[in-house]
């Protein structure tokens, strides 16, 4: 008798576990033939800023210390700010005069500002740090061919869009905390699901809704996306504009000249007041060091004084 409870008991556990089959949707039924690979092409961000000045994409998590963050972007900058988070993380970042810039306040409200210093040429700059730091239109946290389209809906209040629905395989999603009561374990077996509008005329998103669907068959969102197009900056990027401005021309404040030397003879200089701190990148192979011969590598932050440093081929 116990084998047998024993028994049931693993079969019972085993078959909550089992998911239904993602079962693709049927295009041959349906007058709407979008695939994913039409969304794709359409949602990308050099793609939507040939058509727009500019892109804002919204992004809100469902966590306790990281709530989600927003980025403006044009074709020569972006600016992202974030929404709810920690103490020990920035709350702006902005590419800014061909430099990265990040932002927060202090508990007394002074801004805290980080420069990172791009010693660099001007096309390793764009490629290499510029081009990354842009946050994407389809925003899937993944590649979207893990996504199957399982629906497509014609919105029924009347607006000029429509819904695609699509799952993901089943997967651990370790970017949810406890938001829900619940505990990590019980989304080992959850499924990403997603809900994009789309404007019917161009495809272009407006929105995504990120679910999380457990094996019991509960559903809970898990982030949503906003996609605005030639919109206004929002006012975060102004105030950060106006902090960085003010604290760089700061005329007041004692400037201090710090050079990058690299062994073709290319320099670099920078003159700066040290009421922000600079973090130096150099290009791809080469190490910073204190001096020329290479002995003494430099990590972290420049010193606020008049200082050499040499980028070294490794």
């Amino acid at each position: 008798m116990i084998k047998i409870t024993a028994l049931c008991a693993a079969t019972v556990m085993l078959s909550s576990c089992v998911r239904a089959p993602i079962v693709p949707f049927d295009y041959s039924r349906s007058e709407n033939k979008t695939t994913l690979e039409d969304i794709a092409a359409v949602n990308n961000l050099g793609t939507a800023l040939t058509k727009h000045e500019n892109v804002y994409v919204t992004c809100n998590l469902k966590g306790e210390d990281y709530w989600g963050f927003g980025t403006f972007q044009t074709d020569d900058m972006y600016f992202r700010e974030y929404f709810g988070s920690s103490g020990g993380t920035y709350q702006a970042e902005m590419w800014y005069n061909g430099n990265r810039w990040f932002m927060r306040y202090s508990e007394d409200g002074t801004p805290d500002i980080r420069m990172n210093w791009l010693a660099v040429s001007d096309e390793e700059k764009y490629e290499k740090y510029f081009l990354p730091g842009r946050t994407e239109i389809f925003h899937s946290l993944g590649d979207y061919s893990t996504q199957t389209v399982t629906d497509i809906r014609d919105d029924a209040d009347g607006k000029n869009t429509f819904n695609v629905y699509t799952r993901s395989p089943d997967g651990e999603v370790q970017a949810m905390t406890d938001k829900y009561g619940l505990h990590n374990t019980k989304y080992w077996f959850a499924t990403l699901e997603h809900e994009y509008t789309l404007d019917k005329d161009t495809l272009e998103i407006e929105y995504d809704y990120n679910y999380l669907r457990l094996h019991n068959g509960k559903k809970y969102i898990y982030y949503t996306t906003l996609v605005q197009y030639d919109t206004l900056p929002p006012d975060y990027m102004k105030m950060t504009s106006a902090s960085i401005d003010m604290t760089v021309n700061d005329e007041e404040a004692e400037k201090k000249t710090v050079t990058i030397s690299y062994p073709d003879g290319q320099t670099y200089s920078l003159e700066y007041n040290g009421k922000y701190s600079v973090v130096p990148f150099v290009s791809e192979g080469y190490t910073l060091y204190t001096d020329p011969d290479g002995t003494d590598k430099f990590v972290g932050e420049i010193p606020y004084e008049n200082i050499t440093l040499y980028a070294i081929s490794i």
